[in-house]
């Protein structure tokens, strides 16, 4: 009575904390897919939002600040000076300062050009780590639902299989009394069998 009480105990208290159906299971590892699908849009979006924010800075860069640089270059009283000496110089040394010019202008240009791409970048990539680790956050907090849910299922299943497989007690002395009687009928037989020889040997 104890062992089948014992055995009922046991087997309502893994039903008792596995209910999970596999279909919960399922979603959750489905859901760990679409996290992941959901950061690589956010990402897409963040670098498609910057690219148009850089190529829009490049085109002011070219079509705005590029004209009024040179206009502010030239109308400027040391350029003048200066390209009035290159005008009366040899051909050489004219080549050679206009080569200096056009260094200074493109030095110039670069500078311009990563003072306003590097803000951007750098904001790009602030936000991205920012997005990245929220995501990190929400993978390893499902990870961990799926861990859990997938392990109950597994206990459940186990209890399911195990439960399939009970038997009580009273079954248990049923099947011990019919093999002992059936051992004890074997060894009454063997007894009577000596007993017969025993008898026409004397």
């Amino acid at each position: 009575m104890n062992s089948r009480f014992l055995l009922t105990v046991i087997l309502v208290g893994l039903s008792s904390c596995a209910s999970i159906p596999r279909a919960t299971v399922d979603m959750s590892m489905m859901l760990g897919q679409q996290i992941d699908a959901l950061e690589l849009g956010h990402i897409a979006t963040i670098n498609a939002y910057y690219k148009e924010k850089e190529q829009a800075a490049i085109l002011f860069l070219d079509k705005v600040w590029y004209r009024r640089y040179l206009n502010d270059l030239f109308a400027g009283a040391e350029t003048t000076e200066f390209w009035n000496e290159v005008l009366v110089e040899e051909l050489p040394q004219r080549i050679e300062s206009l080569k200096s010019l056009t260094e200074l202008i493109q030095s110039d240009y670069m500078e311009k050009r990563t003072s306003l791409l590097i803000p951007l970048e750098k904001g790009k990539n602030e936000l991205l780590e920012i997005v990245r680790e929220h995501y990190a956050v929400a993978r390893e907090m499902n990870e961990l639902i799926t861990e859990n849910v997938s392990s109950a299922h597994n206990v459940e299943e186990k209890y399911k299989r195990l439960f399939s497989k009970f038997t009580d007690s009273d079954k248990i002395e049923q099947q011990m009394n019919r093999y002992l009687l059936q051992a004890d009928s074997i060894l009454n037989a063997a007894q009577t069998t000596l007993e017969k020889v025993d008898n026409k040997l004397k």
